[in-house]
């Protein structure tokens, strides 16, 4: 296997965690998407 290293510029992330049921997964990436827009934030990091 090759194995190649990439620099990059650094990229700031959010970044929120799922503990429980996969069924609820949908509440804690709404917690997310409401705490983007509450910090004004644009969707995709444009």
């Amino acid at each position: 296997m090759d194995v190649e290293i990439i620099n990059f510029p650094k990229t700031k992330v959010a970044v929120i965690e799922h503990h429980g049921s996969p069924t609820l997964e949908n509440e804690s990436i709404k917690k997310l998407v409401d705490w983007r827009k509450e910090s004004k934030l644009p969707p995709f990091g444009y």
